[in-house]
């Protein structure tokens, strides 16, 4: 069960700052109900607009805690990760956008990501 919550700062210029929490709370046979919170931040900011198309970035931070179950062990990790993204948009409907993350955790663990996203509203 995860509680959270977000506020989105619309700065001017089309800059944005968003910050999130989470309260996740796990229960696992044979250990006790524990509640562990994480927190993020994406900084949203405009690169190049023409007339129907525009070009921005992000660069966000999280960190966090998380605990999970195998069906034969129960492990947990606390992680910090940083990434980031361009989101292109052409037409009034469509975008594509690509985000690149890096994840480290405890134990000298590192996981990454890369995303990309075609969309369109309709």
């Amino acid at each position: 069960m995860t509680l959270n919550g977000a506020a989105i700062l619309y700065l001017p210029r089309e800059w944005s700052l968003t910050l999130g929490a989470t309260g996740a709370r796990s229960a696992f046979s044979g250990t006790g109900v524990e509640w562990r919170p994480s927190g993020s931040t994406r900084l949203g900011f405009p690169l190049v607009a023409w007339s129907t198309t525009r070009l921005s970035g992000s660069i966000f931070f999280a960190a966090g805690t998380e605990n999970f179950a195998s069906s034969d062990q129960i492990g947990r990790f606390a992680s910090q990760t940083y990434g980031g993204g361009l989101h292109f948009e052409y037409a009034s409907r469509f975008y594509l956008a690509f985000t690149y993350s890096y994840q480290k955790r405890t134990q000298n663990r590192t996981d990454s990501y890369t995303g990309f996203t075609y969309g369109f509203r309709f």
